[in-house]
């Protein structure tokens, strides 16, 4: 990940960015590993995003999130339908996919394939991992 972070700040124009670092909140501590190595390798300008219970590090990736589920309005009773599903992870990235506010830089990058082959690997990952995967991104 430090050997990522530095390519990145490689970028015309991200020298000096920000980096938001979005770790999974588990329970086995990756995130604070991570955090270590931030701490080792002097690496600077960076916020982590918090979640967790108690303001833990971390972004809550539970199946909750990632599945399709049904949300009740705040008034409801039993009578009442339920409100649309909210959308899945994977849907919304198909939506934004779809839409075009996900798109790739001109400056992909990979640590450790070539380009190529790392875009290859990403489009048969969104494939089986996003629904109706649009075919706006078939570059991939």
């Amino acid at each position: 990940m430090i050997d990522h972070c530095k390519k990145v700040r490689e970028i015309p124009g991200l020298e000096d960015a920000i980096l938001v670092l979005s770790f999974e909140s588990n329970l086995a501590f990756e995130s604070q590993h991570l955090l270590k190595a931030f701490e080792r390798n002097n690496v600077k300008k960076w916020v982590a995003l918090s979640e967790g219970a108690g303001g833990t590090l971390g972004w809550l990736t539970t199946n909750e999130r990632k599945e399709v589920r049904l949300q009740l309005p705040s008034n409801s009773c039993a009578t009442l339908s339920p409100s649309p599903p909210r959308q899945a992870m994977c849907l919304q990235v198909r939506d934004a996919l779809t839409v075009g506010s996900i798109s790739l830089s001109s400056h992909f990058f990979s640590i450790k394939m070539d380009v190529k082959d790392a875009l290859k690997a990403l489009g048969n990952e969104m494939r089986c991992a996003v629904p109706a995967f649009p075919l706006c991104v078939a570059m991939l």
